[in-house]
Order: C-alpha cells, then sequence, then structure tokens
C-alpha cells in the first residue's frame, strides 16, 4: 500500500494584522522590537578612560661592570632599568638585576650622574629611596623644573654602587 501526501499552502486565517517578510511577524510586533532594539543599542555607551598624566619620556638603561669608570674586573653583574618621566615632572623607576650579584655582595644606592660614557660626572638624582629588596628597587621621585630641565638637556648615565663597590657596580648611559 502507498501513501501519498498532499501538502495545501499555508494559509492564514488572520483579520486583524498583514504579515509581511520572512519572519512572519505581525506589523506592530515588527516595529515595536525594531523600536526597543534600537533603543538598546542608543542607550549602550563605552566609557572611556583618559588619564591626566602622560609619559613624557621613557628610557630602557642597560648596566654592567664594564661601563663603571674605572672598569670593575672580575665580575659579571648586570642590571636593567626603566624611568619614565611624566609630564607632571615625576620620575618612575625600576631597576632590577637580571643576573644575581656577585659573591653575595648588595646593591646600595642608585643615582642618576650628569656626564658622557667616558667620564665620571656629577650627581642629579638620588634615588636612595628603599632598599633593593630580591635585586629590585622601584620608586618615584617629584622633580622641579629646574632638575627636569637639566635631565632632558644633558647626557645621563645612572650608576648603582654596592657594599664592596661604593665607587660603582654597574653603569649604563641613558640615550637621549
Amino acid at each position: 500500500m502507498i501513501k501519498t501526501y498532499t501538502t495545501e499552502p499555508l494559509v492564514w486565517k488572520t483579520t486583524k494584522y498583514k504579515l509581511y517578510g520572512r519572519h512572519r511577524l505581525p506589523v506592530p510586533i515588527k516595529y515595536i522590537l525594531t523600536g526597543i532594539i534600537a533603543l538598546l543599542f542608543a542607550s549602550c555607551k563605552k566609557e572611556t578612560y583618559t588619564s591626566q598624566v602622560y609619559i613624557k619620556k621613557q628610557w630602557k638603561v642597560d648596566m654592567n661592570v664594564q661601563a663603571v669608570i674605572p672598569a670593575n674586573t672580575g665580575r659579571t653583574d648586570h642590571a636593567v632599568a626603566l624611568i619614565y618621566l611624566m609630564d607632571n615632572n615625576q620620575l618612575s623607576y625600576d631597576i632590577y638585576f637580571d643576573v644575581a650579584v656577585n659573591t653575595g655582595d648588595t646593591p646600595t644606592a642608585a643615582k642618576l650622574f650628569i656626564g658622557s660614557a667616558k667620564e665620571n660626572g656629577l650627581p642629579l638624582i638620588d634615588f636612595n629611596q628603599g632598599s633593593f629588596a630580591g635585586g629590585e628597587l622601584k620608586g618615584n621621585v617629584q622633580l622641579d623644573d629646574a632638575v627636569t630641565a637639566r635631565l632632558l638637556a644633558n647626557t645621563i648615565y645612572l650608576q648603582v654602587n654596592s657594599a664592596e663597590l661604593p665607587s660603582g657596580l654597574v653603569r649604563g648611559q641613558l640615550s637621549l
């Protein structure tokens, strides 16, 4: 026995609404939903945060024992510093030893000096606001306009001293 099926066209038996489009929603509901979706998108605002302080200049300083004057022999200490000068004259720094300090020596002080790579210069900024905990020193220094101007106008180097080498453990130049 073979069954046959017949399909009749779908007939909507409503007199209240006309049906349009693929989705077959009554016209007023379609407009209401469109309006609700439009209101939802219009009310979604992306909040953006804008900082009031910007980086004016930044340096990454590679410091090693060979750059110290006179050079340290027999040591392999190495440090890196990240220094940021903000537009409000705040100087932020993060100095860390990526190679452990030799012979149980401990870093004691870090300073910025005015001078080239071939000379010892005058101190400009002292970072001695804490100790090297775990081989790292972080902090901020508020500078006045005169010190900021000298920092930006001169050749500067960063030097870290230690208990065994108070005249300089590692040193590196800040690029202009």
